[in-house]
């Protein structure tokens, strides 16, 4: 492997590893958001441009927007953009149609026991607040003083 394949692997490598931190990041705010992360980030750093078009030799764009945005302006810019936009918005796309897949595949085959033991998670939860709740509401009539009205707050 010659110096250029064995930089575009290692840069590829550390594009993955970006990629797999802003998943790892966004994932709290669930799957979708995750993904749509995930895609933006290989999209921006992994799309490559012609460097010089007779020798095909390819740098990733996201170094010509910063670069030549810096010293030509945006308008030299402008079509390099274009190509990342599109670029981003076929994987965005592509994931898309790939979620609705895997989705209606799930639910079809094993939704059916996800979703049931999700509703007695829930149900569980819902039963430990309540008792939880009901042992805080609950006051003993020993822990007043005598003769005395308990306030709101004591109960």
């Amino acid at each position: 492997m010659d110096g250029y394949g064995l930089a575009w692997t290692i840069y590829g490598l550390g594009a993955v590893g970006c990629a797999m931190a802003a998943f790892l990041l966004f994932r709290r705010f669930g799957r979708e958001w995750a993904i749509f992360f995930f895609v933006s980030v290989l999209a921006l750093l992994l799309t490559p441009y012609a460097v010089d078009a007779e020798q095909m030799l390819m740098a990733p764009a996201i170094f010509f927007i910063v670069f030549e945005g810096l010293t030509e302006g945006l308008e030299a810019v402008m079509p390099i953009i274009m190509v990342v936009s599109g670029v981003w918005l076929a994987g965005l796309v592509i994931s898309l149609l790939v979620q609705l897949v895997t989705r209606r595949f799930s639910r079809g085959s094993a939704g059916h026991t996800a979703s049931a033991s999700r509703q007695r998670e829930t149900s569980k939860r819902e039963t430990v607040y309540r008792e939880a709740r009901q042992e805080e509401d609950h006051t003993d009539e020993d822990d007043l003083p005598d003769h005395t009205i308990p306030l709101r707050a004591e109960r």
